[in-house]
């Protein structure tokens, strides 16, 4: 990107990053942490998300600072740097590299013969699907376009910047919580949590009232804050740590579907229809995933076969 001498290589850089992203965000770390400490990885994972919730609170200001000290291109430099230098080694010298263990029954799940309890995982593993593909439709829709939303309810541009701020801290408060106390829940449990403050905290913003939105803000980023976390844990808590990392492979490409498209649509609504009706669509979608919610057990489902889904 420092080297990008117009828009169409500007373009890819973005492209690789994303690659990058995909390889070395939330669902790489988390399927790291299962194959490191099996079921006891909750603890971890949630300790992480505690740690990366501070990503945007320091991240941007830095960058800002770096930005307006040395320009952009040599901003992507000095970046490349701190990825090279401290980065790389952190995962090169820190991460241990023991392989996971294989899945058991695996020859079963690869000749296709699925007993009655690998064709409920199956069935289970779809919801969990629906639910988290869902939730990251409607997250990534809403943090792209909240300021907007904001604006168009009638609130000051300053002051709708002042409520967005709220997300950070609002969720990195909901990972303490779940840090603390999260271990006395199932994640299924904290889950439906998540979902139901996430669909309160827009059904609030609708009203387009200022003391409101507050609380709305908050309520919304506690929900994304827990729902970061369920995210890595609930897979772990309902199929185990077994084919861990397959599983939140299969399960990211339609999070990811929904990441890239959620916020293209959701400006074409916005654009048409305004902020409200925005907001209702986005609130039906979560209540969708609110159902879904209510549909998983909260016990882990056994399967004799190792399959991903």
């Amino acid at each position: 990107m420092g080297l990008s001498p117009n828009l169409i290589i500007y373009f890819l850089a973005w492209c690789v990053l994303g690659l990058g992203m995909s390889a070395g965000l939330y669902d790489a770390a988390f399927a790291t942490l299962a194959r490191l400490f099996g079921a006891d990885a909750r603890g971890a994972m949630t300790g992480l998300t505690l740690i990366g919730g501070f990503a945007s609170t320091l991240g941007w200001p830095v960058i800002s600072g770096l930005e307006s000290q040395f320009g952009w291109q040599v901003s992507c430099f000095l970046l490349a740097g701190v990825h090279v230098l401290v980065g790389l080694p952190l995962h090169w010298l820190g991460v241990p590299r023991e392989e996971q263990r294989p899945a058991a029954g695996k020859n079963v799940a690869q000749r296709g013969e699925f007993t009655p309890a690998q064709r409920a995982t199956s069935r289970l593993f779809i919801l969990v699907g629906v639910l988290l593909t869902v939730q990251a439709l409607v997250a990534s829709s809403l943090s792209v376009h909240l300021l907007d939303i904001l604006r168009q309810l009638g609130i000051a541009a300053a002051t709708a910047l002042t409520i967005g701020m709220l997300l950070g801290p609002s969720q990195v408060a909901a990972r303490l919580m779940e840090y603390f106390f999260g271990r006395l829940l199932h994640p299924t449990w904290s889950t439906r949590i998540g979902v139901l403050l996430c669909l309160l905290g827009i059904i609030l913003l609708v009203p387009a009232e200022l003391a409101l939105a507050f609380v709305a803000v908050a309520i919304y980023g506690a929900g994304i804050g827990i729902l970061t976390v369920a995210k890595g844990t609930l897979p772990l808590a309902l199929f185990g740590s077994e084919g861990y990392g397959a599983r939140m492979g299969l399960l990211a490409r339609p999070m990811l579907l929904a990441q890239a498209c959620g916020p293209v649509v959701a400006a074409l609504v916005l654009d048409e229809f305004g902020a409200a009706p925005t907001l209702i669509i986005l609130g039906m979608l979560i209540s969708a995933g609110v159902v879904t919610s209510w549909c998983l057990p909260s016990s882990r489902v056994s399967s004799r076969a190792g399959h991903p889904g």
